[in-house]
């Protein structure tokens, strides 16, 4: 889901876990050994003030928020005694445990809240999300958000991974972090990989052409504000391709002023190949024909594949003429492979899908030899000539 990849949704997970973590310390109160021992509130205030600073509320930083209560203690304990304390620092903590003191005052001060209790907290309780995504996220946003079921999907995964940031065990950091289809990643997704780095060094690959995940960028300037130090990254573009016959790539070409306008057009040097047959047919016959197609271009060497929109998939499969040996695939399930034949079914189809031109423009860019387009509606306008 777009809105769940968005990257408000870091700022409504920071307010959800300032709620849930709102402290209201009380006093640590204990009789040992005859003393009655004391951990004021203001010192827990002060304490806590000290580790949220910094290593803020992750689960590491509660446990040194409770390690300073023992401390604290301890040290009251053994002024109390005028230094002749008959406990050690581990026979004191063992005493505020079996107590249940210490677990009361830790809670009041410092809730214990993990990642997956505050992801699922904000998407299943309407008030909470209400209160933590005030005057970031409009109330049709907010009810997009709202479900019942208690399952993860993947649009979670980037909203978990916060959480754990947040209120967990914050992840294992890299030297150097190298992603590929970089331009799939939703702005939540790229913070994912972001704390994942040290010093902020990556390498992102990627055609921002042919992004089909939830955010459609036009550049990757557009990708790499979401990541720290992007304002710096230095960009590469490899302009000469080497796979797509020019005559193939010819017909792609206009889609990028649509999807991708400030990236350069790539320049597919290999000539002299087949131009691409775009073939007109009744809607009744798409699916035999695009089969019928395949079938001749089966009997050639090489890899094959019929592409067509996730709305025909199933169709497809019922297809009598349909046989074994050829790869039926929606455009996104083709992308990074390539074929020596490849016929495209009804892009105005493709093209109405979610990032439907850019899922156009791979299914199209999939070839190393032949080309055909079989379809019985409209061609979109940036396939027609002009």
């Amino acid at each position: 889901m777009r809105l769940k990849g968005d990257d408000r949704m870091a700022e409504v997970l920071s307010r959800a876990a300032e709620i849930l973590l709102r402290s209201e310390p009380d006093e640590l109160l204990l009789r040992l050994d005859g003393a009655f021992v004391r951990v004021r509130v203001r010192d827990q205030e002060q304490l806590l003030h000290d580790v949220r600073a910094e290593l803020g509320a992750t689960a590491p930083a509660r446990e040194r928020f409770r390690m300073g209560l023992v401390r604290v203690f301890y040290a009251e304990y053994g002024r109390l005694l005028e230094g002749g304390a008959h406990r050690d620092a581990e026979q004191v903590e063992r005493a505020l445990r079996s107590s249940g003191e210490l677990r009361r005052v830790l809670d009041a001060a410092w809730p214990a809240v993990s990642p997956e209790k505050l992801v699922r907290s904000l998407l299943t309780t309407p008030r909470f999300l209400a209160a933590a995504a005030e005057g970031i996220l409009d109330a049709d946003e907010q009810r997009l958000l709202r479900r019942r079921r208690r399952g993860w999907s993947d649009a979670d995964v980037p909203l978990l991974d916060e959480a754990h940031a947040l209120v967990g065990e914050p992840p294992r950091r890299f030297d150097h972090v190298i992603v590929d289809e970089a331009q799939d990643l939703s702005p939540m997704q790229l913070r994912m990989i972001a704390r994942r780095t040290k010093g902020e060094a990556m390498t992102l690959l990627g055609d921002v052409a042919q992004g089909t995940g939830p955010v459609a960028y036009e550049g990757w300037d557009e990708v790499v504000r979401h990541l720290p130090g992007g304002e710096t990254a230095t960009f590469e573009e490899l302009r000469h391709a080497y796979r797509v016959p020019h005559e193939i790539m010819a017909l792609a070409l206009p889609l990028l002023d649509r999807i991708a306008p400030r990236t350069g057009r790539p320049l597919a040097y290999r000539r002299g190949g087949t131009a691409p047959e775009v073939r007109a047919v009744s809607e009744k016959a798409l699916l035999s024909e695009a089969f019928r197609t395949a079938g001749r271009l089966a009997a050639e060497d090489g890899l094959l594949a019929v592409i067509v929109p996730d709305a025909l998939l199933e169709p497809a499969l019922a297809e009598p003429s349909a046989f074994d040996g050829i790869a039926l695939l929606a455009p996104r399930d083709a992308k990074g492979l390539e074929f020596d034949h490849v016929v495209v079914v009804e892009p105005a189809l493709v093209a109405e899908q979610h990032q439907g031109l850019r899922e156009l423009y791979v299914a199209l860019t999939r070839p190393t030899r032949t080309l055909v387009v079989v379809h019985a509606r409209p061609l979109p306008r940036e396939l027609k000539p002009h």
